[in-house]
This record gives C-alpha cells, structure tokens and sequence, in this order.
C-alpha cells in the first residue's frame, strides 16, 4: 500500500496540499475553532454544484487495484435530509461524476448531536480498470448556512505490484512531494486519555491536583485530564521519556479548556 495523508495546514507554503483546490465562492479554507487537528480545515455550503465543492487534481492510479479514503467532516447548521456526497471522474474536463457514497445528516453513522462531533469517513474505490481519476467532495444542502468542514484526508493506494518502483509523472507520490522545504514530520506520541489505553504516552496519576477527567470538558471522546491549583509536581502530568537523537526539532500540540481561572 501507499497512503498519502493532507491537512490542509500552510497550504500556500507546501506542496503537499497542492493537489487539492476549492471549486468556487462557495467553498474556502477555514482557521478557527472547526478543525480536526491543528488549525485549518475545508468548509463547504450549500448546494451550488461545483461552487460548493472541493475536489483534487487528476491523479494516476495504474499502480493500484483500489483506492481507500479516510477523511473527517463536521456538520453545521445541516437539515436531517441534508447531505453532501463524495464523487469521482475519469474525464480531464471535470465532467460526469460517479457518486460513491452520500453522508446524510439522518444516517445511523452520524447519530451523535453533540454540537462539534466530528464524524469519520471511509469508503473504497475500485480503480482496477481506471487509468486516473480526480475526487470530489460536494456538499448538496439547500442553503448555505448548511455547511460541511472537511479534514485531515488519508488517501491509501493497494498496489498491483509492491515490488513496482516505477512512479508515473502525476501519481500522487509525484503530485504531494515537499518541494519547498525538505521537512519530514513523524508522529512520536498521541494521547486522547480514552480506554484502552486511558493514559497513552503520559505516566499515570492520580492525584487530588491532577486526574484523568470522564465529564463534560473533554475536546474528543469522554475523557480528558484535569489539572488544578499550583502545587508544583501535584498539579502536573509528564510523559514517558522520548528518545529525541533522530530529530532536530519538537512540534507539540494540544487542547486546553479553561474552568474558574482568574484573568491573571
């Protein structure tokens, strides 16, 4: 397999988002508060056809038997009948889309009504008997105070023939290389505080100043860690020591929720 991942994030500064573009006036990137991680994402409103969509440029896929995407989408002022829909066309001109699948707002898979749930999507494509393709996510709403975010695409290629170093000129290996800078992030450490593995990458603790959290203040899930007061060491939580020797520099992100805390 080879699996190609976009965020979105600095999208005029790498070409690693470059495959991706914003079909017209109803469509935009987002940066505030309604992102997966990080702090861009895709909006899209509506139901103006091409103007409410976000679709990639056309891409090879004779390596692969099948494409598999994964990507995560919030809905914003959505009607239960409202939807938006993830399509595909073999044509350069952009015309005939297929639809793969619909995501409706009444569907069993987005039951959560929680106010800022993010749903994951996933779905195949086979691509055995197709030479390129580009993809389309539509948002096909009323109005456009219906709104969809999109977020943090994962794109996966099973491949004919893994012993096969050939990479034609617009594959997506070719399309999504870092040409601006030659920077490659790997993810060390993620720790939501969600079971199985309640406390991920951090030493447990349990203290009465620093606890994990099942409530109503965590950013994912159910769970979250709460620390109180200013008791040093008792009023903190560290992590597992982190062999660093391979990197040059440290990229940590997180979320935090403020409760009763004085301005100063």
């Amino acid at each position: 397999e080879e699996t190609f991942f976009y965020d979105f994030e600095s999208p005029s500064n790498s070409s690693k988002n470059a495959i991706f573009n914003l079909g017209g006036s109803f469509a935009s990137l987002h940066t505030g508060r309604k992102t997966h991680s990080d702090f861009i994402s895709v909006v899209v409103r509506g139901g103006r056809g091409m103007e409410s969509s976000m679709y990639t440029d056309t891409f090879s896929v004779l390596n692969y038997n099948s494409l598999k995407l994964d990507f995560w989408y919030l809905f914003e002022n959505f009607n239960r009948r409202s939807s938006f829909v993830v399509e595909y066309t073999t044509k350069d001109d952009l015309t005939l889309w297929s639809i793969v699948k619909v995501y409706r707002r009444k569907d069993e898979e987005n039951k959560i009504r929680r106010a800022g749930h993010w749903y994951e999507g996933y779905l195949q494509i086979d691509t055995s008997e197709i030479e390129s393709l580009s993809l389309r996510w539509r948002c096909t709403a009323s109005v456009p105070k219906e709104k969809v975010y999109l977020d943090d695409v994962t794109i996966t290629g099973e491949l004919i023939d893994p012993h096969n170093t050939q990479m034609p000129p617009n594959s997506l290996a070719a399309l999504t290389a870092v040409t601006t800078e030659d920077v490659h992030w790997h993810k060390i450490a993620f720790s939501d505080f969600e079971t199985p593995r309640p406390w991920g990458d951090f030493e447990p603790q349990n203290t009465t100043n620093a606890r994990r959290e099942t409530g109503a203040f965590s950013h994912s899930g159910t769970a979250s860690l709460e620390l109180t007061g200013n008791s040093g060491h008792e009023s903190s939580v560290n992590t597992r020591s982190i062999d660093v020797s391979s990197y040059k520099v440290l990229r940590i992100h997180f979320w935090y929720y403020v409760t009763r805390f004085r301005r100063e």
